[in-house]
């Protein structure tokens, strides 16, 4: 009976919380501590269980249906971790692009619109005023963008300023 409940306690209850946290491990969303202390709650958890006291299945049907739900929010932060590597090389190809062919307005363009998702304002703003300075026609269309970039970069500035006020 003993062999049979820790079968079952390893391989229908805790396998998936490892899994669980091991995926939130590698996104960042928890430390290491935290994983092993979950793991460690779910343990006690999952002998209780064995041991038939309800409390402790009720917590535990709780933490599980929480864990499910948040296996979602995990896949949305690997899928936005997985964008913002995609921005990143973006940038890189605009770089080359621009090396090339300096006179080519639309890749400074682009490399401005990349520049903002990825939260590199300054040079945003370098790249929108290059194609300006490039050529003036695209001043009205890149008016938005400017302002866009330059109020971000305020508010990263007074963002990074309170910080540094607080140490």
């Amino acid at each position: 009976m003993i062999l049979g409940g820790l079968a079952l306690l390893v391989l229908g209850l805790l396998l998936p919380v490892i899994w669980i946290l091991r995926q939130w491990g590698d996104l960042g969303l928890i430390t290491l501590s935290a994983a092993i202390l979950g793991l460690v709650v779910h343990v006690f958890i999952a002998i209780g269980l064995l041991y038939n006291v309800p409390v402790l299945a009720f917590i535990y049907l709780i933490l599980s249906l929480l864990a499910i739900c948040c296996s979602p929010l995990a896949d949305h932060f690997r899928n936005r971790a997985s964008l913002r590597q995609i921005a990143e090389e973006d940038l890189i190809r605009y770089r080359q692009l621009i090396e090339r062919h300096p006179d080519n307005i639309a890749a400074y363009v682009q490399l401005g619109d990349t520049c903002l998702e990825c939260r590199q304002y300054n040079e945003a703003l370098k790249a929108f005023e290059h194609a300006i300075t490039r050529d003036p026609s695209y001043q009205d269309l890149l008016y938005t963008k400017i302002i866009s970039a330059q109020e971000a970069l305020e508010r990263q500035t007074r963002k990074t300023s309170k910080c540094n006020a607080r140490q």
